[in-house]
């Protein structure tokens, strides 16, 4: 693939080449402007909007971003090409002072709004066609951080901005979210073994600029208090309560089945909140539905939920990561409910895959 991308931009370029003098002109160097917030950021605890009772309390006197904050004007020379990410964010600062938006995770939010172009990160209504513009990137799961440089590598930098589009080697899932959350979750996992947990390797500064990239178009900026120890286990409740099961209607079979399904499936997931289940957790159950083993910083933009489907044989349960929608077959008048044993080793079948349909 590596080759492949080189060939194509070496072709793009002997199609642009132009006679040059052997004599050089020189370079047309302007000077353009960086605004630089002042670190000292003033936090005014007394003044943090009550109405937003979803923040954490702990998180509740943490932050509200003076926007008003001294700005240093740093001047720089730099080659043709604007800072657009600087101007990015001062539209998203702008916007934030104007209509008193305090709260870190909304400014995260309208940040990521302005930054990201191209096709939506999330679909936000699975009734909707998302289009829009990608960069298509294909990686190998057993070697996810030399596939992932290569092909983050090999992506234009003014075109960073666009949503990534990821499959992996003979998966066939389209990526409206569960691949590139998977994607992610994979290759920082590899970032902090190889670069970060014995410590920052030298002469390896190519590989930490790519690793910088990455850590962008993950999801652009980060605050502070974000990185603070406030990282919440998942527990049975939590999940439960992000798992919302879509009934039909009540008195009908269906939904009688629908009901003893999820009795079974809630009797499953104790046993994994306890450890009974051997490599299961919590995390990979909502991995296996979302993409991501913990709750985004930003939430979900479609809240998870669990349908159901009549099955004649198999109880595996599968998902749609696009839509953080778990499917678990529930018995009929023909096919009753196994046994919890037999049932929930269907359950950690599913639970233990992680690929996207195989070709």
């Amino acid at each position: 693939m590596r080759q492949l991308r080189e060939h194509l931009d070496s072709c793009e370029v002997e199609k642009n080449t132009v006679q040059i003098n052997s004599q050089q002109p020189e370079q047309n160097v302007s000077e353009t402007v960086i605004y630089i917030f002042d670190e000292s950021t003033n936090y005014e605890h007394d003044e943090v909007n009550n109405n937003n009772s979803d923040v954490p309390a702990d998180m509740a006197s943490v932050e509200t971003i003076d926007i008003d904050a001294q700005r240093e004007v740093v001047h720089v020379l730099q080659g043709n090409e604007s800072n657009i990410d600087i101007h990015v964010a001062l539209k998203a600062a702008n916007f934030c002072k104007e209509k008193n938006v305090m709260d870190p995770i909304e400014i995260l939010k309208k940040f990521q709004q302005e930054m990201v172009t191209g096709r939506n990160l999330e679909i936000s209504n699975p009734a909707e066609m998302i289009e829009g513009d990608v960069n298509f990137i294909l990686i190998d799961r057993e070697s996810v951080l030399r596939t992932g440089f290569d092909e983050i590598s090999s992506i234009d930098q003014k075109e960073m901005r666009k949503t990534l589009d990821v499959q992996f080697y003979n998966e066939t899932a389209v990526d409206f979210g569960g691949p590139r959350n998977e994607f992610f979750r994979l290759i920082l996992a590899a970032i902090k073994e190889k670069y970060f947990d014995n410590g920052l390797r030298e002469l390896l500064f190519a590989d930490y600029e790519m690793v910088g990239k990455i850590f962008v178009v993950q999801g652009a900026p980060s605050f502070v208090h974000l990185f603070q120890n406030t990282h919440v286990t998942l527990t049975y409740k939590r999940v439960t309560n992000l798992l919302t099961p879509e009934f039909t209607e009540e008195g009908s079979n269906g939904y009688m089945y629908e009901k003893a399904v999820y009795a079974a499936f809630l009797r499953y997931l104790r046993e994994v909140a306890s450890g009974r289940r051997n490599s299961i957790t919590l995390a990979k159950v909502l991995q296996f539905v979302t993409g991501a083993d913990e709750e985004p910083v930003l939430g979900f933009r479609l809240h998870p939920s669990i349908l159901f489907h009549a099955t004649d044989s198999v109880f595996i349960p599968t998902a749609n990561t696009c839509i953080n929608c778990l499917r678990l077959p529930r018995p009929t008048h023909q096919q009753g409910l196994p046994e919890d044993s037999v049932l929930f080793e269907s359950y950690d079948y599913a639970f233990t895959n992680t690929y996207y349909g195989l070709k």
